[in-house]
């Protein structure tokens, strides 16, 4: 079953004056910088955990529906809410499903969309489904667990601190606190 995923939208979980004083930086010559690093950092821990922190929309496009009831796993949870699906059909119509047709159902690392009697017959070899939905703790950044916002904070500091990607002596590597931060709310398989 082929399969992508695009995300888009959002904010920082953290913000720069947080960032700053992670980092006792007093002055603004590097804001700019300091910016980049807190996104680059944001998604760092996004794509080492598989889940969206601060609300973003995922465009998910698969080939087909599973056959019968069986749900389709959505990447990037946690899902808030899903805002469209739709999908071309064997004679090549795009169709809209309407809210009534599925649900939502979740597990503690798993969120899964569901018809509610049996998925239509879309068209193969293509990506013929599109689910669009809004994913990640909340809007606001306080939205995220705090563990979670900690790490993306040890990770501006050491990026800040280690801006090269070639260093001269020992190897610098991502600090261990950060893992131990993260691990609780990695999701499983390729989600």
């Amino acid at each position: 079953m082929d399969y992508s995923f695009t995300v888009s939208g959002g904010s920082d979980p953290v913000t720069l004056a947080e960032a700053k004083a992670q980092m006792r930086v007093l002055h603004s010559n590097e804001d700019a910088l300091i910016e980049r690093i807190i996104s680059a950092a944001s998604r760092h821990v996004e794509n080492r955990i598989g889940r969206n922190l601060v609300k973003r929309t995922v465009t998910y496009k698969r080939e087909g529906f599973p056959r019968g009831g069986v749900p389709v796993v959505l990447p990037r949870p946690p899902v808030i809410s899903i805002t469209s699906i739709t999908f071309v059909d064997p004679k090549g119509d795009t169709i809209t499903l309407s809210p009534n047709d599925y649900f939502l159902a979740a597990s503690l690392i798993e969120y899964w969309v569901l018809p509610k009697t049996a998925w239509p017959l879309a068209a193969r070899g293509i990506p013929s489904v599109t689910i669009v939905y809004e994913s990640g703790y909340g809007a606001m950044d306080s939205d995220v667990p705090e563990d979670l916002r900690h790490a993306v904070l040890l990770l501006v500091q050491h990026f800040y601190a280690h801006r090269s990607a070639v260093m001269e002596g020992p190897a610098v590597v991502t600090p261990m606190a950060v893992d131990a931060l993260i691990e609780p709310h990695k999701t499983t398989g390729w989600i």
